[in-house]
């Protein structure tokens, strides 16, 4: 039997791209980036802060800000709380 992917209703294509970086440590070490990302969900688009921690080689946690309409707005209180949100480990 070949079994073959057919998408469903609730399949949405995700698209992320880099808007601006905001704040990058060190060009040697890079253990921390933060940047405002434009986002396509389905129909539905907008702007989040992201930030990226490299813990090891192949290891980065990542933070992500609520969804806002404008770029300047995304890595700024009450749309991105550094300090309370929840990280995303990526191996």
């Amino acid at each position: 039997m070949d079994l073959q992917y057919v998408p469903g209703p609730d399949d949405q294509d995700v698209k992320i791209l880099c808007n601006s970086i905001k704040q990058s440590n060190g060009a040697q070490t890079m253990t921390m980036t933060m940047l405002v990302a434009h986002f396509t969900v389905g129909c539905r688009s907008g702007f989040m802060c992201m930030t990226f921690y490299r813990r090891d080689g192949h290891v980065i946690e990542l933070q992500t800000g609520s969804a806002v309409s404008r770029p300047e707005e995304a890595c700024s209180p009450p749309h991105f709380l550094q300090h309370s949100m929840p990280f995303l480990t990526l191996v």
